[in-house]
């Protein structure tokens, strides 16, 4: 994916586990849009990237669509936040961004 480029300066085993992550199960990805975006649509203008995290893995019991197991590691919830708001101009400003310390 090509916004992924934008975080190129991260030098970050985290970051590189998440890319890998991110790659290998795009519906983590197309789910957290999903949520956000109805989020916004019915009014509001904040939610946490962890409460969307929880909800996912309430609602699919984290089976991948091909029936494999996997789990969310909650230290990449701050780059799908990042991510989602830099391809989504309609979700800008619904995450609160904090400086990753790891980088």
């Amino acid at each position: 994916m090509e916004t992924l480029d934008l975080f190129s300066s991260y030098k970050d085993s985290t970051f590189e586990n998440f890319k890998a992550f991110h790659q290998k199960n795009p519906y983590v990805y197309s789910k957290l849009r999903q949520m956000a975006t109805e989020w916004k649509d019915a009014g509001h203008t904040k939610v946490g990237i962890k409460m969307l995290f929880e909800v996912l893995r309430w609602q699919h019991g984290l089976k991948r669509l091909d029936g494999e197991e996997f789990a969310l590691n909650n230290n990449f919830a701050p780059h799908y936040a990042r991510l989602l708001m830099a391809e989504n101009p309609g979700l800008e400003g619904l995450f609160e961004l904090r400086t990753i310390r790891s980088i």
